[in-house]
């Protein structure tokens, strides 16, 4: 699935930009594909990760950071290929978004997930101070100062130390640097709202799962209430109410599930 969505991403940003890396690890035996699309001209770099013993979540963060540290120009797009872009028309939206950055200097521009502190700026448009890995533009040299600041050249820094971020949830670090880097500086990540002709996923799935919700996805398929249109959000409980085709459980053992989790709720304030 990696030409099929390199190719969504392609058409949404209407081209090919100047510049496109990959981030890969060799120890994780990328698949001839990503050699392939380099042969192409489709990707301009492969940059490695050492695993060194890590898992791959553990080395999240720190790949991004070396895929960022790798362009040459002043605007980042970072997007996963477990994230899809759909847009009919809107040929002009990123020029738009770019303007309205601009406009309300704001840190960059964000989306793909529900946020309970979204804020309107003007039809069209909010304002967060979440930010994700998933799908975001920021210009790269102010990413890495914060990054430097917050997380550390070598991971030894305040957000990396904090044991909410060990091991597989490491590769949460960087979003909750860029974060707290809004918070404290009163800074925000502009998001555009969704309509039917315009939107951008993160589903969480891989394989042949992600193919078939790609097909499902680029059909249009009970994608509104997925839609993010700028309001506050609840983030939900479980994954399939946050990412869209997300499988379910039988409906027997969400109902236990649900039992369960109201249970705890109910002890807990025993």
């Amino acid at each position: 699935m990696v030409r099929e969505v390199l190719e969504d991403w392609l058409s949404f940003l209407g081209g090919r930009p100047k510049q496109v890396i990959f981030a890969v690890s060799p120890a994780d035996k990328p698949p001839p594909i990503y050699q392939e699309l380099l042969a192409e001209g489709l990707i301009d770099e492969l940059v490695y990760v050492d695993l060194r013993g890590r898992s791959v979540g553990e080395t999240d963060a720190e790949g991004i950071r070396v895929a960022i540290e790798a362009a040459k120009t002043d605007w980042v797009l970072l997007a996963k290929l477990d994230t899809l872009p759909y847009r009919k028309g809107h040929e002009n939206w990123l020029d738009e978004v770019m303007q309205t950055v601009q406009k309300y200097n704001c840190f960059g521009f964000t989306g793909s997930f529900p946020s309970p502190d979204m804020q309107s700026l003007e039809p069209g448009y909010s304002k967060t101070q979440k930010f994700s890995n998933n799908f975001s533009i920021f210009r790269g040299t102010e990413w890495i100062e914060v990054i430097d600041s917050y997380v550390g050249k070598n991971f030894d820094g305040a957000v990396a130390k904090n044991a909410l971020y060990t091991k597989e949830s490491l590769r949460f670090a960087n979003e909750a640097a860029i974060e707290s880097f809004l918070e404290k500086n009163q800074r925000y990540m502009l998001v555009r709202w969704e309509t039917p002709e315009w939107t951008v996923f993160h589903v969480n799935v891989w394989g042949e799962q992600l193919r078939q919700i790609r097909d499902r996805y680029l059909a249009r398929k009970d994608i509104s209430s997925f839609l993010n249109t700028g309001r506050p959000q609840l983030i939900g409980f479980h994954p399939w109410d946050l990412y869209y085709g997300y499988p379910k459980p039988p409906l027997l053992e969400r109902f236990k599930i649900f039992v369960g989790r109201w249970r705890r709720i109910i002890f807990r304030n025993q």
